[in-house]
């Protein structure tokens, strides 16, 4: 997930870039280095990263064809996106 984040923000440097993590660390599994190396990636790419927070999927998911929508989070911060993109659970995945 963040390998998406920053591949994106390399790409389309002009993109606005957010990453929402519902843990208050990133790989929250590795060292937390790797959490610290990772933050001041996004920072140098400008994306945005929301800690402890997570997304409400919408019943019928998000749009797909290109327009603006806003993405509501648990804590009630809305912010307005063109893509997202829903990234499994972690702990549904073998390291």
């Amino acid at each position: 997930f963040s390998e998406l984040a920053t591949d994106i923000k390399d790409y389309y440097p002009s993109k606005s870039v957010t990453l929402v993590h519902s843990r208050s660390r990133l790989m929250h599994k590795f060292h937390p280095r790797m959490h610290e190396v990772l933050m001041e990636r996004a920072k140098e790419l400008g994306i945005d990263v929301i800690l402890e927070d997570r997304v409400r999927l919408p019943p019928k998911g998000f749009p797909t064809d290109g327009s603006h929508f806003d993405i509501t989070l648990s804590s009630g911060r809305t912010i307005s996106a063109n893509l997202a993109v829903r990234m499994p659970v972690s702990e549904n995945l073998p390291l």
